[in-house]
């Protein structure tokens, strides 16, 4: 029975460690953090994240970090998925904040 429950033990580690080269890269952006109602057809997406132009709805934002125009050092992850909210024709996309900073 040990010898079973080692097996899988092993078998599960191969697999968790072979799915590790997916990860989209981490990139170094500035933005601004902003709510969604004060933006035409965002009301329903919570606070936003403005990066080049762009509108980001982060998966967390810190509460510390919401504040209207704030300027903001990140480092992300796009995920290059909609956030499907809002009422435009396209929804902006999400992001994963790996590091966030107040610009000062």
């Amino acid at each position: 029975m040990r010898y079973l429950k080692f097996i899988v033990a092993l078998a599960l580690a191969i697999s968790v460690s072979s799915c590790g080269g997916d990860d989209a890269p981490i990139e170094e952006v500035t933005g601004r953090v902003f709510e969604g109602t004060t933006a035409n057809g965002l009301a329903d997406c919570g606070w936003l994240i403005e990066i080049n132009g762009q509108n980001y709805v982060p998966n967390v934002l810190n509460s510390q970090f919401r504040e209207e125009n704030l300027q903001v050092f990140l480092k992300v992850e796009f995920l290059n998925v909609s956030a499907e909210c809002g009422t435009l024709t396209s929804s902006p996309e999400r992001l994963r904040i790996e590091q966030i900073r107040k610009v000062q």
